[in-house]
């Protein structure tokens, strides 16, 4: 996330299987809090841990005032359809916030939206 992020921004993963390269590189992401997580990996005993519903991924996402997102770049097959969490995601970037900058790295998408007129 490099340069993109500062702490306290928000993260999501669009799918969380992307959530993968928060377990490559855990110091990325230190004090940037994953808005959709609600078990982590290790305490659901899963690879990617179990995200939030999608209303409270919502009211979390609406608590910050930027998101770093990471996505898979395009052309990359998408899961279809997309689940409820990750079509809550899209939903409320596209309706509360703008995207700010973007950039390809690892394999990766990062982007970053801020509130609308923001950036």
């Amino acid at each position: 996330m490099g340069s993109l992020s500062r702490p306290g921004d928000g993260v999501l993963f669009l799918p969380a299987q992307r959530r993968e390269s928060r377990l490559t590189h855990p110091g990325d992401f230190a004090g940037r809090p994953d808005l959709a997580l609600g078990q982590g990996p290790v305490s659901s005993g899963t690879l990617y841990g179990i995200e939030r519903a999608p209303g409270e991924i919502r009211a979390r996402m609406l608590t910050v005032d930027r998101i770093v997102t990471l996505t898979d770049p395009p052309g990359r097959p998408r899961d279809n359809p997309p689940t409820p969490q990750d079509h809550m995601k899209e939903t409320v970037l596209a309706g509360r916030f703008e995207r700010c900058a973007r950039r390809t790295a690892g394999g990766l998408v990062i982007s970053v939206y801020a509130r609308r007129g923001r950036c």
